[in-house]
């Protein structure tokens, strides 16, 4: 995690608190799916044999609670 001050906290919280709540929304889509890309490169790469779907399930199992992924696992079996 990166090193903050308060001053730059406080510059970013202005920051913030100036954007459209689109523009928040937006700025967590984008962070969202950067997420997603790297988990998926990070899968893909420790497991080149994997079919796209092995590698979605991966991504699933990641990123869901355990429950509520074996419930999805059931659900599309």
């Amino acid at each position: 995690m990166a090193v903050r001050d308060k001053r730059t906290e406080w510059l970013r919280v202005k920051i913030y608190r100036g954007m459209t709540p689109l523009q928040r929304v937006q700025i967590i889509c984008s962070l969202n799916q950067t997420m997603r890309d790297l988990s998926l490169a990070d899968i893909r790469r420790a497991h080149p044999d994997w079919t796209a779907e092995e590698v979605q399930r991966e991504l699933r199992r990641r990123l869901l609670p355990r429950d509520l992924f074996n419930k999805v696992e059931q659900a599309r079996a």
